[in-house]
């Protein structure tokens, strides 16, 4: 399908620009998995790259028999930076210090591949989980996810097949109706995303 010529003339090159600005800017993580998987995607010739965090075999052995539980944990990205790989203390914390496996799941950044893209690359991962009931527990299947990711954690929890065992959304992005002018930030310390990146954002997803 063609992309629209506001595509050319600006989502892709604004995206690209931030894109170079966060690799600048932003702190580097090199992330320490268990394991990676490249899950099968609807789309041919195409995988989904996923970090796997699994607790300590000890641990495992006391707390679990059988099928394990499992979270599924989606970054932040403003759907247009790629942030995989920047939840790993997160995820090592999960896997850690509960029975749960964790999968942080690398979905596809807009304006490139804009809505359903993401929710499509959870789709099929959940699918994938699903069809393997003897390894995961498909009774304690949780979501989570940041800002952006935090978006494709509630819509999944919304309006797909569950059930999910638990939702854990931190700051998610859920509003795209209210303007960002109308939207109440929250009175506390920490970092402000300015209105034009938020409306930049919405505007690539959508």
């Amino acid at each position: 399908m063609p992309k629209p010529l506001n595509y050319y003339l600006y989502l892709k090159p604004f995206a690209t620009l931030l894109r170079l600005l966060a690799r600048l800017l932003a702190p580097r993580l090199t992330p320490t998995p268990t394991t990676t998987l490249h899950i099968p995607s609807r789309d041919p010739n195409r995988t989904i790259k996923v970090h796997v965090y699994t607790p300590p075999t000890t641990q495992r052995k006391q707390q679990q028999k059988g099928p394990t539980p499992l979270l599924l944990n989606f970054c932040g990205s403003g759907f247009i930076i790629q942030g995989h790989g920047l939840d790993d203390p997160y995820c090592h914390h999960i896997a850690q210090n509960t029975s749960y496996t964790v999968f942080d799941i690398q979905y596809r950044m807009s304006p490139e591949h804009p809505f359903p893209a993401p929710l499509e690359d959870a789709e099929d991962v959940i699918s994938w989980v699903r069809s393997r009931p003897e390894v995961y527990d498909l009774d304690r299947l949780g979501l989570s996810g940041f800002s952006a990711g935090g978006n494709v954690a509630v819509s999944l929890a919304a309006n797909h097949e569950g059930p999910f065992k638990a939702l854990v959304a931190f700051y998610p992005v859920v509003d795209a109706v209210r303007s960002v002018e109308e939207r109440v930030a929250v009175e506390r310390e920490g970092v402000k995303l300015p209105g034009w990146f938020m409306r930049f954002c919405t505007k690539a997803y959508l």
